[in-house]
């Protein structure tokens, strides 16, 4: 029997399910186990186990909520803002 070695990225998937995810490798690291070993339970790449657990003894379970992802609005404009109005126009 061939078992594929399949991982969950995390990026793809929803903010709930990765929230559920994370609460989950905090659970198991505070079980005892090891981030190989948690990465293996729940599908995830130890290196992204190792990334939530850090970031929980960084921050607690702060490290559970979503972050704002991307660029603020404005940063690194080409243009100035009267520029864009002014080639819109």
């Amino acid at each position: 029997m061939v078992f594929m070695n399949v991982r969950i990225n995390l990026v793809k998937i929803s903010p709930e399910t990765r929230e559920t995810i994370k609460r989950q490798v905090i659970n198991l690291y505070q079980n005892g186990y090891k981030a190989k070993k948690i990465g293996e339970i729940l599908c995830i790449s130890e290196y992204a186990a190792r990334r939530i657990i850090t970031a929980y003894k960084e921050e607690g379970l702060e490290c559970i909520k979503e972050k704002a992802r991307g660029r603020k609005p404005g940063e690194k404009r080409i243009l100035s803002a009267r520029q864009e109005k002014k080639f819109r126009t």
